[in-house]
């Protein structure tokens, strides 16, 4: 009897649909199943990441960047560009994507520093402004 699916780690093989049970789900996979059994998946991508750690740091930075902005690895590589500095200060050091927290659309790149204070401002000039006023009025 021809195997269903073929563990591609341990070669384990499922000749019935109840073996198939213990294959990773995956509805693109034949009988929708993938070719690793579900304890073998953590192996293989543990050795996988072990193997390429160039490539996984930049899946890695490619799914934070996708979860966090909602933009590819590729245009946030290129708004991070467009400045080599902080454009509220000008530092140039632990730059970040400063983004609309309403639109999502990017604004600029700012420091950390910039950016939290902003964040704590609730992205309103209105409450920076307030701030600035009363440092001034104190005379500092």
């Amino acid at each position: 009897m021809k195997a269903l699916r073929k563990c591609k780690v341990c070669s384990g093989e499922a000749y019935t649909r109840e073996d198939l049970e213990e294959f990773k789900i995956d509805s693109k996979g034949k009988y929708g199943r993938a070719n690793f059994h579900k304890g073998c998946v953590i192996d293989y991508k543990k050795k996988w990441r072990e193997e390429n750690p160039e490539e996984n740091k930049v899946l890695v930075k490619r799914a934070q960047v996708k979860k966090t902005y909602g933009v590819s690895l590729e245009y946030y590589e290129g708004c991070m560009e467009t400045s080599p500095v902080c454009e509220s200060c000008g530092r140039d050091h632990n730059l970040v994507y400063d983004h609309s927290h309403i639109t999502g659309e990017f604004r600029g790149v700012l420091c950390g520093q910039c950016n939290t204070a902003a964040g704590m401002m609730k992205d309103k000039a209105e409450e920076v402004y307030r701030l600035y006023k009363y440092l001034v009025d104190r005379g500092d």
